[in-house]
């Protein structure tokens, strides 16, 4: 899904302001105006993204005025959770921002993916065990069956009760 804005969101240094007397935050005039106007640009969605996903923005900035690229993420992300596009912040896998510079109108481009081509990050007790099974199989040979040349393997004979060697010519 590719959401095209004729606008930049607000820096995140402009989207919340702070009521020290209280001790809470609130968003900006600017934020609410920025959330209201992308309402016609972004597709009202049946349901919001699950699983993995991958996010990219591409933010087109009028003049080479010095900006932190990252600041303007905040806003756009929020945006996203807001309208229903992504259900939660927590399923974004990985995230793309760049900044170019065009004459004329400032543009926002995000581009909203389902991250289905990698696997999940395994977990640390999943390393370990696949390790060990490494080390394993380094240190140990496997014996090979005389006659035939394939590898011996040993299996449990139900109808004998034991355990016996097998390779693919004879069972022993």
């Amino acid at each position: 899904m590719i959401i095209t804005l004729p606008f930049l969101p607000p820096s995140c240094n402009r989207i919340y302001y702070s009521d020290f007397k209280s001790r809470t935050r609130h968003k900006t005039s600017d934020y609410r105006r920025f959330q209201k106007d992308c309402a016609p640009f972004i597709p009202q969605t049946v349901k919001p993204l699950t699983g993995a996903i991958r996010v990219e923005y591409n933010f087109y900035f009028p003049d080479h005025r010095k900006r932190d690229v990252a600041n303007f993420e905040k806003a756009m992300t929020d945006t996203l959770v807001e309208y229903g596009i992504i259900e939660d912040y927590s399923m974004i896998v990985r995230m793309v921002l760049e900044k170019y510079y065009q004459k004329g109108k400032p543009e926002t481009v995000c581009q909203v993916t389902l991250q289905y081509d990698k696997k999940p990050e395994p977990t640390r007790k999943e390393k370990m065990r696949f390790r060990n099974k490494q080390k394993d199989s380094a240190n140990s040979t496997v014996p090979e069956c005389k006659k035939c040349g394939e590898e011996i393997r040993y299996i449990f004979d139900g109808n004998r009760n034991k355990i016996v060697k097998y390779c693919g010519c004879v069972v022993e």
